[in-house]
């Protein structure tokens, strides 16, 4: 990892733990905040996505699926910014299953590394933290408040290991 890119981590590691915090302090607010965070999150990674298709994927075998990444992410940012004027139980709908998805694929992940020989305890441990924040929405029975705790906690989470993946030392292949 280039030491810019580890700057751009750690600023963007630092400035969800704000985010969180701020939806933390500030719970009534924190649904238009949580749906606007989201939706603009899921456009960005999504154009990103369609950048780096057009500039480097589309020359690739499998870049197709590059491509269909894009445009869901887009799809998804774009329908996840529209959740704002319905009302707060379809998000909290959208956020369980979001987590469920996500956490359902990083333990997919995890057992798939672990074959492999790689390592696998941290993917498994993300996903199972967030079948767990999923489980706990349910649980508590669709509030509107632990909803927003739940995402912002995601996000503590998400920032910290953001970061520490950030100091993290990795090898650099030099070809001769």
């Amino acid at each position: 990892m280039t030491t810019v890119k580890r700057i751009e981590n750690i600023l963007i590691g630092l400035l969800m733990i704000f985010a969180a915090v701020a939806i933390i302090i500030r719970p009534d607010e924190g649904y238009a905040f949580v749906v606007g965070i989201l939706g603009l999150s899921l456009l960005v990674i999504g154009i990103k996505t369609l950048v780096y298709y057009f500039a480097m994927a589309i020359h690739m075998v499998g870049g197709k699926m590059i491509l269909y990444e894009g445009i869901i992410l887009t799809d998804l940012g774009l329908f996840s910014s529209s959740l704002a004027t319905l009302p707060k139980a379809y998000v909290m709908i959208y956020l369980v299953l979001y987590n469920l998805i996500e956490g359902g694929i990083n333990v997919m992940s995890a057992m798939e590394s672990k074959k492999q020989g790689a390592p696998w305890k941290k993917k498994m441990g993300e996903g199972l933290l967030n079948i767990a924040f999923a489980i706990l929405c349910i649980a508590m029975g669709g509030s509107v408040n632990i909803m927003v705790e739940v995402y912002a906690a995601g996000m503590i989470i998400s920032a910290i290991s953001r970061i520490a993946k950030a100091f993290r030392k990795t090898a650099i292949v030099y070809i001769q």
